[in-house]
């Protein structure tokens, strides 16, 4: 039943998606003693169709005239019968004329940059629309935009969330280079301007499935902790799944995490996790802006199989000094940024460091204590961004970006007991045991780039990057058992030393391009080529006075990979854009060579100015592999690449979907997917984890299923989204379940979303999100088998439990869901923005559960000691208050 309704779905959008000409809209429209002008404007509102006419050969002439379901093309010709008026289409719009129609004009090509006013900061994904042609684009990286347009009189139309639209009228009669900046609403801050926005979920017309989330929507949802997170907004969007509380990251339409590709300005990171995925390591402080990507995957993008988390860093304000202090419950946080020399070059620091130890180590020294340790439990993380830029001209720009990050916890104590033994002699003898453990987890990111924007021309952008990012993992623990005696000091001991190491080193190059050869194609090409070392294993140490022992397990494996591609976005009509992109990838790896073919299409129709229609199909391979021995998302899951025994992963995804605009404000989005994934890796069941990974792991396939429905409102006091995701997932390996199909784990079924905002004032909001979903995949081990001892009867027979595995992930979870509640107070005093963030999480004391494990315990049954197992569930966060206080100066 599910797989038939998904093919009526792309059934009826694939029917849908023949664009209408504006000729060929049907309308309805009453005429009521109108003018022919009056009647033409009617037509304009009524269509939302763009008119050109000259008022001086229209006549005075008035009628009457009444239109049910007709043909725009229909009512034309009633109205102008009686006329020497003729009208021809041209794009999206109706020319009317007497005589000969109006010559094709000359094209001349407008590009620019478009800035912040106050900080000349770049504005990515500002809309530039000429208001006589229609004609638009949006701004690309550094806030570059190329439109080209018929040669005359032009007016911008220059837009951007949370800033004044501005109007500029141009006489083009030549190529035009122009730098053009936007204003904040004076009356609104940085962090809070609008709710939902217009930038969130905006669908592009290239057809691919990509969605914006801005700074706004980050700081105005309610917050764990009072910490604003980027990803944790991610998640309250259609076709995202993730582990309890945010646990386990995140899950894109039946994907992985290691199947994410999260760039931090064009540079890949491996791991983006603090607190195993409470938190992101991304301070919304240095953010730009964000795009997601779930399906349509332009050719530009490669390298993963699931998504594309594409951030952008500040580059600094470059007229005039300024700064902030945050102040949360978990973290401490502060902003810099200013000119070096003003309106040319900029730079900006932020930092973030945890609070968590202020609380951790008194608690957890206090529940030591209870049970007779001496010691304590540590955690902490901290982030670093910096930016500098320098523009050398009008055409060349060059950045410097910077990030590291970092996680260190500790868990360390000692144990102390004192046994008294009376001996044969009549002695006491007293042994004194020390027993001593440590355990040590840290792990940490390095991102460095160097780029280089150029403007070779009004049609031709390039941008060059050098590169380098780095993950490294260590896991250390020691245990020291000894046994002394105290009158002779007689001294034996046992040391237990391990450590636990993971990480990966990426050099890279890369070259991208951005032509306009015309205002119906927008070309992109490029280049990279990347180095990688990644390396992985144990090092095991034991001491004893009679069995020293040193094992050392390291792995190390070298990559090199080498990719181009190239995509057209060009314009078959003006209802009908198409993007077609091949991208070409290979890798060399232990003397084995893989190569890939990947192509790339997409579609965007027009039906009308409401309803629009998006299908794409897209093939993306992927040469690492994320093994996971936790199951939480832990940083010792190791990234490893294809091997001469392991091939890469390869995934082919189809998207069909549309989107309606009910009214202003108000629109519904709704997609559906198909994704089959081959070459699959995961450990097989039983393996050892610390051993040679490729001796330990399966082969397998996948496939996912589903509909994403995004409901939006974006205008009025009060806005927000309802998401909802109905979606299948599956997997099928060699060595795992006997090599039959089963539910991948994150197989949840139903997901809905409903974020709200209620502004009450310009200075006071109220916020709230709540998600509920069906619980995750799992199974336990259970059952018992009978032994019987040799030498004894059947009625000796007892019975061993014994794990007996059923199918895979047979059960679920209960039903996951929670409340979110947030505030966010704004005011101004002695000069200075404050800004104030209270809420809870999870508001109503949920328990959702973490994991289920089996604890033992005994009942007395006819004088009979009995073992039963019971399941115990393992809940994460409670109800937890949020607070956070801002400064801006």
């Amino acid at each position: 039943m599910r797989k038939i309704l998904l093919l009526l779905f792309f059934g009826i959008n694939g029917l849908s998606s023949f664009a209408q000409k504006p000729l060929d809209v049907k309308i309805s429209i009453t005429f009521d003693d109108n003018t022919l002008e009056e009647a033409l404007f009617l037509l304009i509102d009524k269509t939302g169709i763009q008119f050109s006419f000259s008022n001086d050969i229209l006549p005075d002439t008035k009628f009457t005239y009444q239109a049910h379901q007709k043909r725009l093309a229909e009512v034309l010709d009633y109205l102008l019968k009686e006329t020497t008026i003729k009208y021809e289409q041209r794009d999206r719009r109706i020319i009317l004329f007497v005589g000969e129609p109006p010559p094709v004009k000359k094209w001349y090509t407008i590009s620019g940059f478009i800035s912040d006013s106050a900080s000349l900061e770049p504005l990515i994904g500002a809309s530039v629309v000429d208001l006589n042609s229609q004609k638009g684009t949006v701004t690309i990286n550094s806030g570059f935009f190329s439109l080209t347009l018929p040669m005359g009189e032009v007016i911008l139309s220059l837009s951007y969330v949370g800033y004044k639209t501005e109007v500029i009228p141009i006489l083009l009669e030549n190529n035009h280079q122009i730098h053009l900046n936007l204003s904040q609403y004076v009356n609104m801050m940085k962090e809070i301007i609008v709710v939902a926005n217009d930038s969130l979920n905006e669908v592009p017309k290239s057809g691919a499935s990509e969605q914006y989330i801005s700074i706004a929507d980050i700081n105005q949802l309610p917050r764990l902790g009072g910490e604003p997170d980027l990803v944790r907004t991610a998640y309250l969007l259609p076709g995202i799944h993730t582990g309890t509380d945010g646990v386990d990251g995140m899950y894109v339409r039946g994907g992985e995490p290691g199947q994410n590709l999260i760039l931090i300005d064009g540079v890949p990171v491996y791991y983006t996790a603090h607190a195993a995925g409470l938190f992101s390591i991304f301070n919304t402080n240095a953010i730009s802006s964000a795009k997601l990507v779930k399906g349509g995957f332009p050719a530009r993008y490669g390298g993963r199989t699931s998504s594309v988390f594409d951030i952008r860093t500040k580059d600094g304000n470059k007229r005039d000094f300024e700064g902030g202090v945050d102040l949360g419950l978990l973290t401490g946080r502060f902003t810099f940024e200013g000119p070096i020399v003003k309106d040319k070059s900029s730079f900006i620091f932020t930092g973030r460091k945890s609070l968590i130890d202020w609380y951790l180590k008194s608690y957890s020294r206090n529940v030591k204590a209870k049970v007779g340790d001496d010691g304590q439990t540590s955690y902490g993380f901290y982030d670093f961004n910096a930016k500098l830029n320098y523009s050398l001209s009008d055409k060349d720009k060059v950045y410097i970006t910077y990030y590291q990050g970092a996680d260190d916890f500790l868990n360390e104590g000692i144990f102390r007991d004192t046994l008294n033994l009376e001996g044969a002699s009549q002695r006491i003898l007293s042994y004194y045991f020390p027993q001593e453990y440590s355990e040590r987890f840290n792990w940490g990111n390095k991102v460095a780039a160097f780029k280089w924007n150029h403007v070779f021309n009004n049609q031709l952008f390039a941008n060059l990057t050098a590169s380098y990012s780095n993950l490294d993992v260590k896991l250390g623990f020691q245990e020291r058992d000894s046994v002394i005696l105290l009158n002779t000091g007689a001294f034996k001991h046992r040391l237990l030393r391990g450590q636990f190491q993971s990480g990966i080193k990426e050099l890279a190059a890369k070259a991208d391009f951005d032509y306009f050869p015309s205002d119906k194609n927008y070309v992109r090409f490029g280049m990279s080529m990347s180095t990688r070392s990644m390396s992985n294993g144990i090092i095991f140490y034991q001491d004893t006075l009679s069995n020293p022992n040193l094992d050392l397990k390291l792995l190390n494996i070298a990559t090199q990979e080498y990719d181009l591609y190239a995509e057209n976005e060009f314009h078959i009509n003006e209802d009908l854009l198409i993007n077609a992109g091949l991208r070409l990838s290979n890798i060399h790896v232990k003397k084995k060579a893989y190569h890939s073919l990947q192509p790339r299409l997409s579609a965007y129709w027009q039906l009308n100015p409401k309803i629009s229609f998006l299908a794409s199909i897209s093939k993306m391979s992927q040469f690492l592999h994320l093994l996971s021995s936790s199951g939480l998302g832990l940083p010792t899951d190791i990234w490893v690449p294809a091997t001469n025994m392991i091939k890469p992963q390869h995934t082919w995804q189809g998207v069909t979907g549309f989107k309606w605009n009910f009214s202003k404000g108000l629109d519904l989005r709704v997609e559906g997917y198909y994704k089959k994934m081959e070459n699959l890796v995961s450990y097989s069941e039983g393996a050892r984890f610390l051993n040679n990974w490729e001796d330990n792991v399966t082969v397998g396939k996948g496939w996912a299923y589903g509909m994403e429905v995004m409901l939006r409102k974006t205008q009025g006091q009060t806005s927000g989204w309802l998401a909802y995701t109905l979606a299948w997932t599956n997997r099928q390996f060699e060595f795992i379940n006997q090599g039959r199909p089963y539910p991948f784990k994150y197989d949840r079924r139903h997901d809905l979303k409903l974020v709200l905002a209620h502004r009450l004032k310009p200075s006071l909001e109220f916020t709230a999100n709540w998600t509920m979903s069906s619980g995750f995949r799992f199974n336990l081990p259970y059952g018992t088998i009978p032994l019987r001892v040799p030498g004894t009867s059947d009625s000796e027979i007892i019975e061993i439990p014994f794990p007996i595995l059923g199918e895979k992930n047979e059960l679920k979870m209960p039903i996951y869901h929670r409340l979110d509640l947030g505030m966010n107070l704004t005011f101004q005093s002695k000069g200075l923005d404050h800004i104030l963030n209270v809420g809870v999480f999870n508001a109503y004391y949920r328990k959702n559960p973490l994991y289920i494990r089996v604890k033992s315990k005994y009942t007395d049954e006819n004088n009979t000691l009995k073992e039963i197992n019971d399941l115990v569930q393992v809940s994460l966060i409670p109800f937890t208050p949020s607070l956070n206080y801002s400064i801006r100066f």
